[in-house]
């Protein structure tokens, strides 16, 4: 398995962030910012595949995070943090129809978090997604600073 990490610029120009990089910007985000995404929410691909051979063969599971950065360019660590405890959360515990009944109020929280940290491509840029990372185009690699 390969996991590839794609984003999407404003124009729907596609980079490669190498997982060494992306690594880098979560352990020490200060340290690793991308001036080029300065003060946006950037689109992106997580991207699963399988490889056989060092050769992908097929789509394994697609996420569509949003990569927030700082006016410095720094990536949003905590934000990321946020959104990956809320879909734990989520997925183990879900709601508690008990409590929401007694109360009458939903707790909604880690669905929004969870919402407000995703986005769906069109068909179009969902086609150009899964052709780079299965290696049928090019992709230019991120460069940093």
């Amino acid at each position: 398995m390969s996991v590839r990490m794609i984003l999407l610029d404003r124009d729907d120009r596609m980079l490669l962030l190498p997982n060494t990089v992306f690594d880098k910007m979560l352990s020490n985000p200060e340290s690793h910012p991308v001036r080029q995404f300065a003060g946006q929410c950037v689109r992106c691909a997580e991207v699963i595949v399988e490889l056989k051979n060092r050769r992908p063969v097929r789509i394994v599971r697609v996420a569509y995070p949003l990569l927030r950065f700082s006016p410095q360019g720094v990536l949003d660590k905590a934000r990321i943090e946020q959104e990956m405890v809320a879909t734990l959360s989520e997925t183990l515990f879900g709601s508690h129809p008990q409590d929401e009944a007694v109360s009458g109020v939903v707790d909604a929280t880690n669905r929004f978090t969870i919402r407000g940290g995703r986005w769906q491509p069109g068909v179009d840029v969902t086609r150009a997604i899964y052709d780079a990372a299965m290696g049928k185009t090019g992709i230019r690699r991120l460069r940093r600073g």
